[in-house]
Protein backbone atom coordinates (compact mmCIF):
# COMPACT_ATOMS: atom_id res chain seq x y z
CA UNK A 1 0.00 0.00 0.00
CA UNK A 2 1.24 3.75 -0.83
CA UNK A 3 -0.58 6.48 -0.41
CA UNK A 4 0.52 10.42 -1.19
CA UNK A 5 3.80 11.02 0.22
CA UNK A 6 3.22 14.40 1.39
CA UNK A 7 -0.58 14.02 2.76
CA UNK A 8 -1.17 13.10 5.66
CA UNK A 9 -3.58 11.24 7.65
CA UNK A 10 -6.52 12.25 9.87
CA UNK A 11 -5.33 12.16 13.29
CA UNK A 12 -7.39 9.30 15.44
CA UNK A 13 -9.28 10.48 18.50
CA UNK A 14 -7.96 10.35 21.69
CA UNK A 15 -7.47 6.80 23.07
CA UNK A 16 -8.67 5.46 19.32
CA UNK A 17 -7.18 2.15 18.04
CA UNK A 18 -3.96 3.40 15.79
CA UNK A 19 -5.22 3.34 11.65
CA UNK A 20 -3.55 0.77 10.84
CA UNK A 21 -4.93 -2.07 12.60
CA UNK A 22 -8.51 -1.00 10.65
CA UNK A 23 -6.12 -1.85 7.07
CA UNK A 24 -4.22 -4.35 8.60
CA UNK A 25 -6.33 -7.12 6.17
CA UNK A 26 -5.44 -4.66 2.87
CA UNK A 27 -1.65 -4.54 4.01
CA UNK A 28 -1.35 -8.06 4.64
CA UNK A 29 -2.36 -8.94 1.10
CA UNK A 30 0.19 -6.67 -0.27
CA UNK A 31 2.57 -8.07 2.05
CA UNK A 32 2.27 -11.95 0.79
CA UNK A 33 2.30 -11.25 -3.13
CA UNK A 34 4.77 -7.96 -3.30
CA UNK A 35 8.35 -8.92 -5.53
CA UNK A 36 10.66 -9.79 -5.17
CA UNK A 37 10.08 -10.90 -1.32
CA UNK A 38 7.63 -10.09 1.14
CA UNK A 39 7.52 -6.57 2.02
CA UNK A 40 4.99 -3.72 2.13
CA UNK A 41 5.14 0.16 1.43
CA UNK A 42 2.91 2.24 4.30
CA UNK A 43 2.95 5.97 3.97
CA UNK A 44 2.12 8.42 6.49
CA UNK A 45 2.72 5.84 8.76
CA UNK A 46 2.59 7.88 12.21
CA UNK A 47 1.92 11.57 12.92
CA UNK A 48 4.12 13.58 11.09
CA UNK A 49 4.81 16.47 13.68
CA UNK A 50 5.91 13.34 15.75
CA UNK A 51 8.61 12.34 13.22
CA UNK A 52 9.40 15.99 12.54
CA UNK A 53 10.25 16.06 16.44
CA UNK A 54 12.68 13.12 16.37
CA UNK A 55 14.70 14.82 13.58
CA UNK A 56 15.23 17.90 15.50
CA UNK A 57 15.53 15.96 18.81
CA UNK A 58 18.22 13.75 17.30
CA UNK A 59 19.97 14.34 14.39
CA UNK A 60 21.43 17.52 14.78
CA UNK A 61 24.93 16.10 15.66
CA UNK A 62 25.63 12.85 12.91
CA UNK A 63 29.05 11.66 13.46
CA UNK A 64 29.38 13.09 16.86
CA UNK A 65 31.13 10.88 19.18
CA UNK A 66 27.40 9.84 20.46
CA UNK A 67 26.78 8.32 16.61
CA UNK A 68 28.44 4.61 16.12
CA UNK A 69 30.08 4.86 12.60
CA UNK A 70 29.79 1.46 10.57
CA UNK A 71 32.93 1.88 7.75
CA UNK A 72 34.22 -0.92 5.93
CA UNK A 73 34.20 -1.59 2.54
CA UNK A 74 30.43 -2.56 1.58
CA UNK A 75 28.91 -0.23 3.88
CA UNK A 76 29.58 3.48 5.69
CA UNK A 77 26.66 4.54 8.09
CA UNK A 78 25.90 5.99 11.46
CA UNK A 79 23.80 4.73 14.04
CA UNK A 80 22.46 5.06 17.60
CA UNK A 81 20.87 2.04 19.96
CA UNK A 82 20.91 3.06 23.65
CA UNK A 83 17.42 4.11 23.69
CA UNK A 84 18.60 5.89 27.30
CA UNK A 85 20.29 8.64 25.18
CA UNK A 86 17.26 9.02 22.74
CA UNK A 87 15.25 12.30 22.83
CA UNK A 88 12.05 11.84 24.18
CA UNK A 89 9.92 11.47 21.19
CA UNK A 90 11.87 8.83 19.50
CA UNK A 91 11.59 6.82 22.80
CA UNK A 92 8.11 7.38 22.75
CA UNK A 93 7.66 5.63 19.11
CA UNK A 94 10.28 2.67 20.06
CA UNK A 95 8.07 1.96 23.00
CA UNK A 96 4.94 2.03 20.77
CA UNK A 97 6.57 -0.01 17.99
CA UNK A 98 7.84 -2.93 20.47
CA UNK A 99 4.28 -2.72 22.63
CA UNK A 100 1.73 -5.41 22.57
CA UNK A 101 -0.82 -3.76 20.26
CA UNK A 102 1.86 -3.00 17.34
CA UNK A 103 2.89 -6.45 17.86
CA UNK A 104 -0.11 -8.39 17.31
CA UNK A 105 -0.60 -6.04 14.06
CA UNK A 106 2.95 -7.06 12.75
CA UNK A 107 1.84 -10.93 13.37
CA UNK A 108 -0.89 -10.26 11.44
CA UNK A 109 0.41 -8.67 8.85
CA UNK A 110 2.76 -11.24 7.86
CA UNK A 111 1.77 -13.97 9.90
CA UNK A 112 4.46 -14.78 11.45
CA UNK A 113 3.32 -15.62 15.37
CA UNK A 114 4.64 -14.80 18.35
CA UNK A 115 6.70 -11.52 17.25
CA UNK A 116 9.12 -9.91 19.64
CA UNK A 117 11.46 -6.76 19.87
CA UNK A 118 14.67 -6.35 20.72
CA UNK A 119 15.49 -4.15 23.50
CA UNK A 120 18.88 -3.01 22.64
CA UNK A 121 18.47 -2.48 19.00
CA UNK A 122 21.11 -4.44 17.92
CA UNK A 123 22.65 -3.41 14.18
CA UNK A 124 18.81 -0.85 14.46
CA UNK A 125 17.77 1.82 16.17
CA UNK A 126 18.28 5.32 15.19
CA UNK A 127 20.17 5.19 11.45
CA UNK A 128 21.92 8.17 9.29
CA UNK A 129 24.06 8.37 6.28
CA UNK A 130 25.81 11.45 5.15
CA UNK A 131 27.20 12.50 1.77
CA UNK A 132 29.19 9.95 0.28
CA UNK A 133 27.09 6.99 2.47
CA UNK A 134 26.16 3.84 1.28
CA UNK A 135 24.76 0.29 2.36
CA UNK A 136 25.47 -2.33 -0.50
CA UNK A 137 23.01 -4.85 -1.51
CA UNK A 138 22.91 -7.72 1.14
CA UNK A 139 21.02 -9.73 3.56
CA UNK A 140 20.47 -9.53 7.11
CA UNK A 141 21.91 -11.54 9.97
CA UNK A 142 19.16 -14.16 11.17
CA UNK A 143 20.18 -14.34 14.33
CA UNK A 144 20.38 -12.05 17.69
CA UNK A 145 24.55 -11.66 17.98
CA UNK A 146 23.98 -12.09 22.07
CA UNK A 147 20.80 -14.67 21.98
CA UNK A 148 21.28 -17.68 20.06
CA UNK A 149 17.65 -18.81 19.71
CA UNK A 150 16.24 -15.32 18.57
CA UNK A 151 15.23 -15.97 15.10
CA UNK A 152 15.24 -12.55 13.56
CA UNK A 153 12.21 -12.46 11.06
CA UNK A 154 10.91 -8.86 10.28
CA UNK A 155 12.42 -5.75 9.67
CA UNK A 156 10.98 -2.29 10.06
CA UNK A 157 12.09 0.85 8.51
CA UNK A 158 10.61 4.61 9.05
CA UNK A 159 12.10 7.27 7.30
CA UNK A 160 12.40 10.68 7.98
CA UNK A 161 13.78 12.66 4.97
CA UNK A 162 12.49 15.96 4.45
CA UNK A 163 12.97 17.48 0.90
CA UNK A 164 14.53 14.60 -0.48
CA UNK A 165 15.64 14.59 -4.36
CA UNK A 166 15.92 12.12 -6.94
CA UNK A 167 19.65 13.28 -7.49
CA UNK A 168 20.22 12.16 -3.66
CA UNK A 169 20.25 8.85 -4.30
CA UNK A 170 19.48 7.07 -0.88
CA UNK A 171 16.78 4.75 -2.54
CA UNK A 172 15.80 1.15 -0.72
CA UNK A 173 16.63 -1.37 -3.93
CA UNK A 174 15.20 -4.90 -3.38
CA UNK A 175 17.04 -7.28 -5.60
CA UNK A 176 15.82 -10.93 -7.05
CA UNK A 177 17.44 -13.48 -4.96
CA UNK A 178 20.51 -14.34 -7.99
CA UNK A 179 21.25 -10.34 -7.67
CA UNK A 180 20.50 -10.33 -11.29
CA UNK A 181 18.00 -7.10 -11.17
CA UNK A 182 16.73 -4.37 -8.93
CA UNK A 183 12.97 -5.72 -8.50
CA UNK A 184 12.02 -2.37 -6.60
CA UNK A 185 13.09 1.20 -5.54
CA UNK A 186 11.52 2.47 -2.51
CA UNK A 187 13.16 6.50 -1.95
CA UNK A 188 13.10 7.39 1.32
CA UNK A 189 10.79 9.69 2.28
CA UNK A 190 9.60 11.93 5.32
CA UNK A 191 6.76 9.20 7.47
CA UNK A 192 6.97 6.11 4.75
CA UNK A 193 7.28 3.24 6.52
CA UNK A 194 8.67 0.25 4.94
CA UNK A 195 8.31 -3.79 6.77
CA UNK A 196 9.79 -6.60 5.17
CA UNK A 197 10.61 -10.30 5.74
CA UNK A 198 14.32 -11.20 7.04
CA UNK A 199 15.43 -14.69 5.01
CA UNK A 200 18.37 -15.44 2.57
CA UNK A 201 16.21 -14.40 -0.64
CA UNK A 202 15.56 -10.57 1.28
CA UNK A 203 18.35 -8.36 -0.73
CA UNK A 204 18.50 -4.93 -0.17
CA UNK A 205 20.11 -1.89 0.55
CA UNK A 206 20.84 1.15 -1.52
CA UNK A 207 24.73 0.83 -2.93
CA UNK A 208 24.67 4.34 -4.97
CA UNK A 209 26.28 6.85 -2.38
CA UNK A 210 24.16 9.57 -1.20
CA UNK A 211 24.83 13.09 -2.74
CA UNK A 212 22.44 14.36 0.14
CA UNK A 213 23.82 18.12 1.49
CA UNK A 214 25.93 18.15 4.24
CA UNK A 215 23.10 18.97 6.63
CA UNK A 216 20.53 16.85 5.79
CA UNK A 217 21.60 13.34 5.83
CA UNK A 218 19.55 10.45 5.36
CA UNK A 219 17.40 9.43 8.58
CA UNK A 220 15.94 5.97 9.07
CA UNK A 221 14.65 4.80 12.36
CA UNK A 222 15.49 0.78 12.00
CA UNK A 223 13.92 -1.98 14.56
CA UNK A 224 14.12 -5.80 14.26
CA UNK A 225 11.78 -8.37 15.20
CA UNK A 226 11.92 -11.84 15.82
CA UNK A 227 10.84 -15.21 17.41
CA UNK A 228 12.00 -17.24 19.65
CA UNK A 229 12.74 -20.69 18.88
CA UNK A 230 13.00 -24.37 20.78
CA UNK A 231 16.10 -25.11 19.13
CA UNK A 232 19.52 -22.20 17.97
CA UNK A 233 18.62 -21.68 14.17
CA UNK A 234 21.05 -22.02 11.79
CA UNK A 235 23.04 -18.71 12.04
CA UNK A 236 23.10 -16.57 7.83
CA UNK A 237 25.42 -13.71 9.15
CA UNK A 238 25.26 -10.25 7.02
CA UNK A 239 26.20 -11.06 3.93
CA UNK A 240 26.66 -8.17 1.16
CA UNK A 241 27.18 -8.57 -2.59
CA UNK A 242 28.24 -6.29 -5.97
CA UNK A 243 25.59 -5.75 -8.52
CA UNK A 244 26.34 -7.24 -12.20
CA UNK A 245 29.03 -5.53 -14.23
CA UNK A 246 30.96 -3.77 -10.89
CA UNK A 247 33.97 -5.84 -11.98
CA UNK A 248 36.80 -6.15 -9.49
CA UNK A 249 34.42 -5.28 -6.47
CA UNK A 250 32.89 -8.63 -6.50
CA UNK A 251 36.38 -9.66 -5.27
CA UNK A 252 36.47 -6.74 -2.69
CA UNK A 253 32.74 -7.61 -1.71
CA UNK A 254 33.90 -11.20 -0.88
CA UNK A 255 36.91 -10.09 0.97
CA UNK A 256 34.58 -7.87 2.74
CA UNK A 257 32.71 -10.84 3.78
CA UNK A 258 35.15 -12.78 4.92
CA UNK A 259 35.78 -10.05 7.51
CA UNK A 260 32.37 -9.27 8.63
CA UNK A 261 31.69 -12.91 8.86
CA UNK A 262 34.53 -13.42 11.22
CA UNK A 263 33.22 -10.24 13.22
CA UNK A 264 30.14 -11.52 13.40
CA UNK A 265 30.91 -14.70 14.81
CA UNK A 266 33.43 -13.05 17.34
CA UNK A 267 31.07 -11.09 18.86
CA UNK A 268 29.58 -12.27 21.32
CA UNK A 269 32.63 -14.53 22.66
CA UNK A 270 34.55 -11.36 23.10
CA UNK A 271 31.97 -9.39 24.66
CA UNK A 272 32.56 -6.35 21.72
CA UNK A 273 29.96 -4.96 19.73
CA UNK A 274 29.97 -1.52 17.17
CA UNK A 275 30.45 1.26 19.34
CA UNK A 276 33.66 -0.80 20.91
CA UNK A 277 35.24 -1.19 17.47
CA UNK A 278 33.54 2.37 16.66
CA UNK A 279 35.78 3.49 19.75
CA UNK A 280 38.78 1.67 18.79
CA UNK A 281 38.42 3.10 14.97
CA UNK A 282 38.53 6.61 16.68
CA UNK A 283 41.62 6.55 18.98
CA UNK A 284 43.48 4.87 15.77
CA UNK A 285 41.78 7.78 13.63
CA UNK A 286 40.47 5.80 11.60
CA UNK A 287 36.78 6.95 11.32
CA UNK A 288 36.98 9.80 9.70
Amino acid sequence: MMTGAESERPQAHPGAAPWWEAEVEMLRASFRTAPPFPHVVIDNFLDADRCRRIVAEDYGDVGSPRWTYHRHYSQKTYSRTDVTTFGATAASVVQQLSAPPFLRFMSRLTGIDGLFPDPLLEDGGLTASGRGGFANIHTDLTVHPAHHTWMRRVNLLLYLNTAWQPSYNGALELWDPHVRQCVRKIPPLFNRCVIFEVSDRALHGYPERIQCPPDNPRKCVALYYFTAEAVAPKVRYFHYHARPGEGLKHLWVGLDNLLVHTYDRLRQPLGIDDRFVNRIMRLLRLSD
